[in-house]
């Protein structure tokens, strides 16, 4: 009876060993194939991500580590704003990473603004194959650029030393002015076309009289200036008092009619780096 029991115990403890070890191998194996499937899925992820990088023009090397490639997820979501730029992403991502309580839409934004880049330092020359709509800003240069098509207002449409515009600009600010005319509004220009000196001569005036740092918030540096390229216009007033007036009203409603805008609107001077000019 006592060499049975044994041999019992015996056979039990050896079935409970082969049990053991069966569910040691099976969960060897499902750590494997969750291993090997976390790695390949990490392959992967690394692999598309590069795949973006490359479409967009992004050097592998350009990437301190795989943690800086960029995200298929944030990419796709990128690609979506209506102002996404392609050749903007690798500065997207960096913005987004830099400022992440901000949302897609305004990370775009602001590197399209180059918000990111540092004004008067960043500079490249402007791009004057635009025509009218070339951009003159704090970090696209005019140098002594000097528009080939100026025409004067005629009376009626100035009240300034600076009367002259870009042909179709003047002859779209006629248009304007007429158009405002015909509901009893006046609408005149007070500054039109000014060269790269006269803007030497108006910023270091201002600069002289409240300082550099305070001139950069209302004044262009010589060579930045939209007025030097013909595109701008002064109306009626430089006071802010301007926009409590009809005349600004309408131009708030109607200017884009004849392809102007509020260069520089209350409220974003984050991005314009200009104060408010109701006027402009």
């Amino acid at each position: 009876m006592g060499w049975y029991n044994m041999d019992v115990m015996l056979k039990q403890d050896k079935g409970l060993k082969f049990r053991r070890n069966r569910v040691f191998a099976v969960i060897l194996l499902v750590v494997i194939i969750f291993g090997v499937g976390f790695l390949f899925w990490s392959w992967q992820g690394q692999k598309e991500r590069l795949d973006v990088a490359q479409e967009e023009g992004i050097e592998e090397e350009d990437f301190g580590n795989t943690a800086d490639l960029p995200d298929v997820r944030e990419t796709e979501e990128l690609e979506q704003e209506c102002y996404f730029i392609g050749r903007n992403l690798e500065r997207y991502l960096a913005y987004m990473k830099n400022n992440p309580e901000l949302s897609m839409s305004e990370v775009v934004r602001n590197v399209n603004s180059n918000l990111d880049r540092t004004r008067y330092v960043d500079v490249k020359d402007a791009d004057l194959s635009y025509g009218v709509l070339a951009m003159v800003n704090k970090f696209n240069y005019l140098g002594g650029y000097e528009p080939d098509d100026l025409v004067r207002l005629g009376e009626g449409y100035s009240n300034s030393t600076a009367p002259m515009l870009r042909r179709e600009v003047a002859e779209a600010f006629v248009k304007m002015a007429d158009a405002a005319r015909s509901e009893g509004l006046v609408l005149m220009n007070i500054s039109g076309y000014r060269s790269y000196s006269l803007q030497e001569w108006l910023y270091n005036n201002y600069a002289a009289q409240d300082g550099y740092e305070l001139a950069d918030t209302y004044s262009s540096r010589p060579g930045y200036s939209e007025h030097q390229a013909g595109l701008a216009t002064d109306i009626n007033s430089v006071e802010v008092s301007f926009a409590n007036t009809a005349e600004f009203r309408w131009l708030q409603a109607h200017a884009a009619e004849y392809g102007f805008i509020l260069r520089y609107p209350d409220g974003l001077e984050y991005i314009t780096g200009f104060s408010y000019e109701p006027w402009h």
